[in-house]
Order: C-alpha cells, then structure tokens, then sequence
C-alpha cells in the first residue's frame, strides 16, 4: 500500500512529464502499486490499483481479494453452476452431497460399516469473483456455458470447498444480493426427508 512516506514531489521538465503520471501526493496515498518502483521513478494512474477492484490490465484477481480471505476455484456442471445464471459479483451457498458414515461399531472391520447418502450446506453467503476466466461484472452470456466459479472464501472455508469436491459433489445455490443472513439447516438424509 502506498504511503505518504514513499512518496516525493520533484520538479521536473513539463515535457518529462508521463501522460496519466500522478500529479498530487494525496491521490496515490492508499493505493497499491502494480508493479515494482524504483527510486525517482514517476507514478502513474494505470500501475495504481485501488483494494478490492480488479486491475483492468492484469486479469488477476489478487487485487479483488479481502485481507484474510482467498480465492478458490471449483468445478460446476450445467445443474450444479445454476445452468449458466451465475455472474461475478453474486452471492452464493455451496450445498454438498456426501455419504455419512455411521459412528464406527466396536469390533467392525473395515468396509463393514455402510455410509447414508446426506446432504448439507457447506459454505454460506460466499461472493462469486469469476466463471470460468471472466471475472467482469458483466459475467458469461446465456448460451455460453461455464465449468468453474471462483469463490472468495476464508481459508477454512477453502479447505471444506477441497474436502467436498474430493469426496463428494458440491452444488451452487443463488442467493439474492440483499440477503446476508446465515440460516441453521440441518444434514438432510432419507430419514429427516420422511418426517
């Protein structure tokens, strides 16, 4: 992040003067710088990116990314990506499907013990970066399909999102952008299906 400190206002030739270069302190205080500097080197606008907004020349979403927090790319088929409709900058719930496995049995060998086919929400609320390499606010046309959603995700998160796609299938549901509340669902199995 650039701070004033880094910062020092030398006169120069107007003719030396960079198009776009950055001409009072207070505009780049706060920014990030896209690349290295070197000392005495002019700053322009379109090597300063602002937090939380995509760098429009580097197509990387490093700068997109909240401190703390990581991107995290998982695959989708037409059902389980919400069939197209899916565009950067929405919210979503990941639901997975797995096999519950029973508390392990005294005395039972390995393999004896048969899983139940369960479902449940794995991650809630999480905001969609990208769909396949689009990571645009205009997301993907309806008749061009995608196969992966980038998701911004806690680290823990992260590692549920691996877990889930390793063993089991993961599901995206649309939330809608003015709904930022949690809901406590329970595992659904055959038997909470029946009651």
């Amino acid at each position: 992040e650039v701070t004033a400190d880094m910062l020092q206002i030398q006169p120069i030739p107007t003719q030396a003067v960079q198009n776009n270069a950055v001409l009072d302190m207070d505009q780049a205080v706060g920014l990030i710088m896209s690349s290295d500097v070197l000392a005495g080197e002019q700053i322009v606008f379109g090597r300063l990116v602002k937090m939380g907004e995509q760098d429009p020349k580097s197509n990387t979403l490093a700068y997109v990314v909240e401190p703390g927090m990581r991107a995290m790319t998982i695959s989708v088929g037409f059902t389980s990506g919400m069939a197209t409709m899916i565009k950067p900058g929405n919210r979503v719930d990941v639901v997975m499907n797995y096999t519950k496995l029973p508390p392990v049995q005294e005395g039972a060998q390995s393999g004896e013990q048969k899983g139940i086919p369960a479902t449940r929400i794995l991650i809630q609320d999480a905001q969609v970066l990208a769909v396949d390499a689009t990571m645009g606010k205009q997301g993907v046309t309806m008749d061009v399909g995608y196969s992966t959603v980038t998701l911004m995700v806690t680290p823990e998160q992260a590692l549920q999102l691996s877990y889930g796609q390793a063993n089991g299938s993961l599901h995206l549901i649309l939330r809608s952008q003015l709904d930022g509340g949690k809901v406590n669902a329970p595992i659904i199995t055959a038997d909470t299906m029946q009651r």
